[in-house]
């Protein structure tokens, strides 16, 4: 087992770029359904038809992508970690992150998916030795978990809650008008009760996801991006076609289906099987786009918000808890789908400029550079 302490290596600023691209996203599904109205609450009907238009957009081209592809990104980091760093220091690190998501959960935001990537993270460190072939195959028996558990055992992800109307209004007033001690005790209450909804979903749906990232380092894509410009467009054309298409699909169904049936829980089934092409098909076409003299400069603006997405990351819940919970401005509630997206590209933008300006004086970003310490277990210089 290897205990080396190489320092962080080259950037590979094509992985900088697609994670920026994918934060993004997280960015305006976090802002849109979990600030902007909480996302455990019953569907918020939209008055106007563009918030109509723009949500379903977001649906067939966002939704659970974004995540899916920054899920992916984080294993091929597990990967490029322990080939410069060693194994030995990789589980020091995700309890470092166990840490955060665990802070950060009960302290700002139940919708951390920090805790979810440690807990994955501890279980793909078996799987990180493995051949490609074989990690794929875990993964998609692992993305099947969460359709089949729905399908035949949807009590298992049933919570003690009580009636949909008059939960939404309590959430609505608690994160809307509560105090900051009034909206921890709701959070962590309603945290402990969806714990075994993160152990049977998002753990495992994650973890599948990681594998894939490992999968596609070990094959060599990322390293030899010119060589495989054909397997790379066809996965562009491919996975964003499949993805899309079944999306919009199930958008009209959804919209079609008056009352819940077995097909309506099949079309879920075939549909989370849609999504990891559809992120991946974003990925290689970011590759591909990178290649041509033109468009990379302008695509490499987003790498400094990749280098810093722990800290863009965690700088956005601040921002976000504090405009729309009832601690801060209390807009929870107040905003429309439009309204969302405009402000969480504002947002972006601002994060852009800040952390290009930062990365001219520092190497890492400021939570990055905290990770970086506790995890070697020593002071990081910091500065260029």
């Amino acid at each position: 087992m290897s205990t080396r302490t190489a320092g962080p290596g080259p950037r590979i600023e094509e992985i900088d770029v697609i994670r920026g691209m994918a934060l993004y996203g997280v960015l305006i599904i976090n802002l849109v359904y979990a600030f902007r109205v909480p996302d455990f609450t019953p569907a918020v009907s939209e008055p106007r038809r563009l918030e109509h238009v723009v949500a379903s957009f977001l649906a067939v081209v966002v939704t659970e992508k974004a995540m899916t592809l920054f899920s992916v990104l984080f294993g091929v980091g597990l990967s490029i970690f322990r080939e410069r760093s060693g194994m030995l220091l990789l589980p020091r690190r995700i309890v470092v992150l166990l840490a955060f998501g665990v802070l950060h959960t009960f302290g700002l935001w139940d919708g951390d998916v920090l805790t979810t990537y440690a807990l994955s993270g501890f279980l793909a460190l078996m799987f990180l030795r493995g051949r490609p072939w074989m990690l794929v195959a875990v993964a998609v028996t692992l993305l099947a978990v969460h359709p089949l558990i729905s399908l035949y055992c949807p009590r298992w992800l049933a919570t003690p809650r009580p009636e949909p109307a008059d939960y939404s209004d309590q959430v609505l007033a608690t994160y809307g008008r509560g105090t900051y001690g009034e909206i921890f005790v709701f959070r962590a209450h309603d945290v402990l009760a969806r714990f075994k909804v993160l152990l049977i979903v998002a753990v495992p749906r994650a973890l599948g996801n990681m594998l894939v990232g490992v999968a596609i380092w070990k094959s060599g894509i990322l390293a030899r991006v010119p060589n495989h410009r054909r397997a790379l467009r066809w996965m562009a054309i491919g996975g964003i076609a499949v993805g899309a298409g079944y999306s919009l699909h199930d958008e009209v169904a959804a919209a079609l289906a008056g009352t819940p049936s077995p097909w309506n829980l099949l079309r879920r089934v075939v549909w989370s099987f849609t999504v990891v092409p559809q992120a991946l098909g974003y990925g290689a076409a970011l590759l591909l786009a990178l290649q041509h003299p033109r468009a990379r400069p302008w695509l490499l603006r987003l790498a400094p918000l990749g280098r810093m997405a722990f800290t863009n990351y965690l700088t956005q819940t601040i921002v976000l808890s504090t405009l729309f919970y009832g601690y801060g401005f209390g807009l929870m509630g107040r905003l429309g789908v439009s309204e969302g997206v405009l402000l969480g590209t504002v947002l972006f933008v601002i994060q852009g400029y800040v952390s290009s300006y930062w990365l001219r004086h520092f190497k890492y970003g400021p939570f990055e550079w905290i990770w970086r310490c506790l995890t070697y277990g020593r002071w990081q210089a910091i500065r260029l």
